[in-house]
This record gives structure tokens, C-alpha cells and sequence, in this order.
């Protein structure tokens, strides 16, 4: 279930993990929705205040704009790429894939679709600084603001690059839980009950602040029938007029 972050107060760590360290390509996605645009906040981080403590940052920039920097392991390089316009916006959901192919190739899709770059600081990476810091969502450890927004089905997957069929399934509403297991490292999910833990690594994150109550439209089904949330909706057979993923059909919703 979706949860709300609020920029000022509230992130979700999971601690100094290693599952990115030593990574030669990695691919990150999730559902965004923000309720307010801002300049150069977090999204989704493993970042310090020095070049040594930090990995990857994904950023919400001017307007709208989806941006990751990445730190070399072996040189401390900087490489920071960012979409060229906005490429989301305010209550709308969109599905947002951030695509590092190795050295200074950095690919952003905005439901599938692939989105003109700037590069801000272009430098190329090795393998992804094993970065001593907890990797967190929302408002990072050292206080730096996180972005304003409603997220949900974060994955990311280490060393290998999602085909553009793939790309496709997880903006039309997949649990990224399905797509390509043996690579995925990480399934940050968001409950109901406020809960913030990894389905992939079985962390429960520690939570500075709380999560609000869940936001947007009910759930609704094809047919017509409302539910609560993604518990009771699961738990009903799916109608057969229902040709996506059962526990998408609210992503669209307005």
C-alpha cells in the first residue's frame, strides 16, 4: 500500500547495507506520486557527506525532473545525470525506471517511455561505492530533505540491464517481485499498517517520523467493486474482465 513521506521529518532507513556495493550496472524503479515538487530532494539514497560515504542518490529536481548521481568506487568520481524536463508531476502517478548501464551510460524512463538526459556531472563509474551510510527513503540520514510524495513497488536489480518488453510490464503494473528474481536486490513495500520492510531482504526499516494515513481514490476493481485496501482487495477473486496484475488497478486512479 502507497504511504506518504513528509519531506521535513520522515525516512525510512534500512541501515548500512551491502547490496549495491561493487555493483558494475544497476536498475532502480518505483511508483511516484508527489504532492509537491521541489528542488534537489530524496527519493531513494545511500548517500554521506563526503565522497567516501556515498553510493547513489535518485533525486526530484526543478519542476519535476527525476535525476541519479552515483560515486566510483575506485576513483571517488562523481557521475550525475538528470531528465532534461519534467517528467513527473503533481498527484499523478507515474512509473519511473533509472537505468545505470556502466561507466557514464544513465537511462531515465517515465512509464516506459525514455526520456531525453542532461548530464550534469559526467564522470565514469567502475562499480558503485561500497558506501558506509544507511540507505534510506525519503529523508536521508543526514537530514537532507526528502521529496514530498506517495511511492510504491520500489525494486532495484544489480548488474543487469531490464529489456524494454520488461520495462513495459513493471509501467503497466507488475510486481517487480516477477521480473528477472535472480538479479533483484532490493523490494522496499510499503504496508497499511505503517510498516516500511524489504520483501527481498526481509529488513523492517527503522522509521523516523510516521507514515500518514494512506491517500488517493479507493481501490477499484474493473467491475466496479470497491475496496479498502490492497489486503481486502486481494483476498477477492479477481473478475475475469481483469487482463492486468490484481493488485495494480489502483495505480491509474485518479
Amino acid at each position: 500500500m502507497a504511504r506518504r513521506f513528509i519531506a521535513s521529518t520522515n525516512h525510512a532507513s534500512f541501515g548500512d547495507t551491502t547490496d549495491f556495493d561493487g555493483a558494475s550496472s544497476c536498475t532502480w524503479a518505483g511508483w511516484m506520486r508527489f504532492i509537491a515538487l521541489s528542488n534537489d530532494v530524496r527519493v531513494w539514497s545511500k548517500w554521506g557527506g563526503s565522497s567516501s560515504d556515498s553510493a547513489f542518490i535518485i533525486n526530484q529536481n526543478t519542476g519535476g525532473k527525476i535525476g541519479l548521481a552515483l560515486r566510483s568506487q575506485e576513483t571517488e568520481a562523481l557521475l550525475y545525470q538528470e531528465t532534461t524536463a519534467a517528467c513527473v508531476g503533481i498527484n499523478r502517478w507515474t512509473h519511473i525506471i533509472l537505468e545505470w548501464t556502466g561507466g557514464t551510460g544513465i537511462n531515465i524512463y517515465a512509464d516506459a517511455a525514455s526520456q531525453a538526459m542532461s548530464s550534469i556531472v559526467f564522470n565514469s563509474i567502475g562499480t558503485i561505492r561500497n558506501a558506509a551510510i544507511a540507505e534510506a527513503i525519503g529523508k536521508d540520514p543526514l537530514n537532507n530533505n526528502g521529496a514530498l510524495g506517495i511511492y510504491d513497488y520500489f525494486a532495484a536489480w544489480k548488474n543487469i540491464t531490464l529489456t524494454q518488453g520488461e520495462k513495459a510490464e513493471l509501467a503497466a503494473g507488475a510486481d517487480p517481485a516477477t521480473i528477472r528474481p535472480a538479479a533483484l536486490i532490493a523490494l522496499p513495500t510499503f504496508e497499511r499498517s505503517g510498516a516500511v520492510w524489504d520483501r527481498k531482504r526481509g529488513i523492517v526499516a527503522a522509521l523516523t517520523g510516521t507514515l500518514e494515513a494512506e491517500t488517493g481514490a479507493p481501490l477499484r476493481a474493473l467491475d466496479g467493486a470497491n475496496f479498502d485496501d490492497d489486503d481486502e482487495m486481494a483476498a477477492a477473486a479477481p473478475p475475469a474482465s481483469v487482463k492486468v496484475p490484481w493488485h495494480a488497478l489502483h495505480r491509474r486512479a485518479a
